[in-house]
């Protein structure tokens, strides 16, 4: 028992906690249209307020335009960062719709195309639905962090609720 404690208090006295600050908290995200043309309700900066609340109704989560065949939803650092890991908080009750998405990471910014930037993941269209937390490890230099989804069917919808990058 002595020697127990005695470890538990040197583990919690020399043990060095690392915390990685969040990224995307000072960014500037835009996103390809929105909804409705809402920006209040619907704009990309919802991604990015700390809020990882999954309830669309409540109002925490972004949402591009329907009908589209390919819809996106970028993050501009403002500087090169090496990123480790970007974590995606989809909309809760829609799952089906997170299919087909890419994840980018990019140092400049021309246009959205699937070849630009580094691709740190990709989810197919043809597959069950995702989990609605994805947490992605990308080990990527980039300024821009981009969340990219084309569809066949022209339902392509961006509806991110938040993106934590770290």
């Amino acid at each position: 028992m002595y020697l127990e404690t005695i470890i538990l208090i040197h583990t919690v006295l020399f043990s060095r906690i690392i915390a990685f600050p969040n990224l995307a908290a000072n960014g500037t995200a835009i996103l390809s249209s929105v909804y409705l043309n809402d920006n209040n309700r619907y704009g990309a900066w919802k991604v990015i307020d700390g809020n990882r609340n999954q309830v669309f109704n409540d109002g925490s989560c972004c949402h591009s335009d329907e009908y589209q065949s390919s819809a996106w939803w970028r993050l501009d650092l403002g500087y090169s960062a090496y990123i480790h890991r970007v974590v995606i908080y989809y909309r809760g009750d829609r799952p089906d719709r997170l299919k087909g998405y890419h994840l980018y990471i990019s140092n400049s910014f021309k246009e959205i195309n699937p070849n630009s930037g580094h691709e740190c993941f990709h989810y197919p269209v043809s597959t069950n639905n995702p989990s609605i937390i994805q947490n992605k490890t990308c080990d990527w230099t980039g300024r821009y962090i981009v969340y990219y989804n084309k569809r066949e069917d022209f339902k392509a919808f961006v509806e991110l609720c938040e993106v934590e990058v770290f």
